[in-house]
């Protein structure tokens, strides 16, 4: 898996959010028994936005992304 993202962007997750980078929170997609759900309260046609549910790094952690699959 390749993961990208705005490093400005990432800069504002981490002070929001008490020094999660994304770099961390992308870790969650490496929980082969994570679970997905479809947010479509936050999805538009052009991007579409999911929760996700893992560990990382033995911790059980909630995240909110959006992702393309290529």
């Amino acid at each position: 898996m390749i993961f990208e993202w705005d490093e400005i962007k990432n800069e504002t997750n981490i002070k929001k959010h008490d020094g999660i980078s994304f770099k961390i929170a992308a870790r969650v997609f490496l929980d082969s028994k994570r679970i997905e759900k479809y947010d479509e309260q936050h999805s538009t046609l052009e991007e579409q936005r999911w929760n996700a549910i893992g560990l990382v790094e033995d911790v059980l952690n909630e995240y909110y992304s959006n992702y393309d699959i290529r």
